[in-house]
């Protein structure tokens, strides 16, 4: 939801520019210069809150820390990116970009948040058991009364019956 909100952000700054013709004194160029600007700001400083945040609640691991983190640097650095762009190009389309830019930066943003998250996560975690909160037995042995069941995580579960259940 971050980069809904940084994109709506942006983009609000962009629509008021556009409807009030004063704003565009300036050039695209330095709007787009000060968006960044403001963009990296906002994203440096989440991403250091979010990387302590992480630390504290995650005992200190440390893959975790910065795969969150640098995360969500990149998707406020997107977020911001899409905000400012979408009002501009709906208005070259003549589309209003008042009506139009929020739905579709709030859901564009979130899914590509998860892109840009999984983009990271992957190579910097690399296996998805590397991190687990819960810690997983390889042999489970459960005993009612005096039958008992062994699992294995390497072999199938018999519970005794010779007949295959299809689901």
């Amino acid at each position: 939801s971050t980069g809904g909100n940084v994109g709506i952000q942006s983009s609000s700054l962009i629509v008021q520019s556009l409807a009030d013709k004063s704003g565009l004194d300036t050039s695209l160029w330095k709007r787009l210069q000060k968006v960044f600007v403001v963009a990296l700001i906002n994203a440096l400083i989440a991403a250091i809150f979010a990387f302590g945040c992480s630390m504290l609640i995650d005992s200190g691991e440390i893959m975790l820390s910065i795969t969150v983190s640098l995360s969500l640097f990149a998707v406020v650095m997107l977020a911001s990116l899409m905000g400012t762009v979408t009002p501009l190009v709906l208005n070259q389309l003549k589309i209003n970009p008042a009506v139009a830019s929020g739905p579709f930066i709030t859901t564009t943003n979130d899914i590509l948040g998860y892109g840009v998250y999984f983009m990271i996560a992957i190579p910097i975690v690399g296996n998805a058991s590397y991190y687990s909160p819960v810690s997983v037995s390889r042999t489970i042995s459960i005993t009612i009364g005096t039958q008992s069941l062994t699992i294995n995580n390497n072999q199938p579960i018999n519970l005794g019956r010779s007949e295959e259940r299809r689901v």
